[in-house]
């Protein structure tokens, strides 16, 4: 269980990692090895203090996210707090159980976000004079050229080439066996149409909350800020029971439709957008809102003008994330989706619970391959915008 959620949530501190390495200035590094600092000691004293927001930012993700999985733990049988919930849910008229363990979750993951805060700490990472930022130089490895690719096509091999070959195997199977795919592209569609409705959604949510806990100091916008993450914390399956209820109680009219199932969505996964977004505001110097206000422009019109753009690597790292999540979560469109909206996440379950490994496979490695888009997509922007000017 250990080894699948760390490759599962590798991909969390890697993207933030990568966009906040992004948006640093070389001249920094320039300036540490003209004082007589070689390389390693740049490396630990001027690079990876700027990357500590986002080595902070991708660890609570990955933790929030570890601690809440369901999925993973069911099926390898290890007991945690969400298999523990669940089984409280399905098999006690009595919630007080399952209630209980939720709060110790929470308080958990509490704990959590109070630690992200104090490992990222109140320092400034935006450059304090004027000018222009030139493209990074690319150094040659040398000796750790090897090691490196030794180390990157472990991962790859681990994380997506045992689940593709075992994949392509069932499907082999399956064709051979009398499986057809009439369903698939229908199945696409409404995975897309989630993920994009969800990223969508998530992002305009998460943009005020981000600009909050960076741009105001004081307990209410940092409060705001860190509550943002419990949702995170929470079993999928606890959020998706409680907008049940919120629905078939006071909002029937809204019960079973898309619009619910997409602020699920946004409940669950603001805390991507919200950690991306913060990331590539702290690199933003202050100055150039406050002189875009001094020209006359209102605050709506420094934000769309000034702030959002100069913050697109993380608004847009952040809704890939999410889109990513939403097209693969099981729980909350299992439960919160229209009647016959089926997606692929939802109809590999169906398989997989029955046995049926080679129905399933078709499914399984269509979101796989359309899961890649979004992090195609955004590596390949990520590096036509590495020489993007401060």
């Amino acid at each position: 269980a250990w080894i699948v959620l760390t490759l599962f949530t590798y991909p969390y501190i890697y993207v933030s990692v990568r966009a906040a390495l992004a948006g640093l200035d070389p001249s920094l590094e320039d300036a540490s090895l003209s004082l007589g600092y070689g390389r390693w000691q740049t490396f630990f004293r001027c690079v990876l203090p700027q990357l500590r927001p986002a080595v902070a930012a991708g660890a609570l993700l990955a933790a929030l996210y570890t601690i809440s999985d369901f999925g993973v733990v069911t099926l390898l049988r290890y007991d945690v707090f969400t298999r523990a919930i669940y089984v409280q849910y399905r098999s006690s008229f009595d919630r007080s159980g399952a209630a209980v363990l939720g709060l110790l979750l929470v308080l958990f993951a509490i704990g959590l976000v109070v630690a992200e805060a104090w490992v990222r700490g109140h320092s400034r990472y935006h450059s304090l004079g004027s000018g222009s930022r030139r493209r990074a130089r690319k150094l040659p490895l040398g000796r750790w050229k090897v090691p490196a690719l030794l180390f990157s096509g472990t991962v790859a091999a681990l994380a997506l080439g045992i689940p593709l070959f075992v994949l392509v195997y069932w499907i082999v199977r399956g064709v051979s066996g009398g499986e057809g795919l009439d369903r698939l592209p229908a199945l696409v569609a409404n995975s897309f149409l989630a993920g994009g409705l969800g990223a969508v959604v998530t992002t305009l949510a998460a943009l005020p909350l981000a600009i909050l806990a960076v741009r105001y100091r004081g307990m209410i916008p940092q409060l705001a800020a860190g509550m943002s993450y419990l949702g995170y914390a929470l079993p999928a399956i606890v959020i998706a029971l409680a907008f049940v209820y919120f629905g078939a109680n006071h909002v029937a009219w809204l019960y079973q439709t898309l619009p619910l199932l997409v602020i699920a969505y946004a409940v669950r996964f603001l805390p991507q957008a919200v950690g991306a977004q913060r990331l590539s505001l702290l690199q933003i110097n202050p100055r150039l809102e406050e002189a875009s206000r001094s020209l006359g422009r209102s605050q709506a019109g420094t934000v769309a003008r000034i702030t959002v753009p100069l913050a697109q690597p993380g608004v847009l790292t952040g809704a890939a994330l999410v889109m990513v999540t939403v097209m693969k979560d099981l729980p909350i469109t299992l439960i919160l989706a229209p009647i016959g909206f089926t997606t692929l996440a939802t109809e590999l379950w169906q398989f997989t619970s029955t046995g049926a490994y080679g129905r399933a496979a078709a499914p399984a490695l269509a979101l796989v391959l359309i899961s890649m888009i979004p992090s195609l997509l955004l590596t390949g922007r990520h590096s036509d915008t590495d020489a993007v000017s401060s």
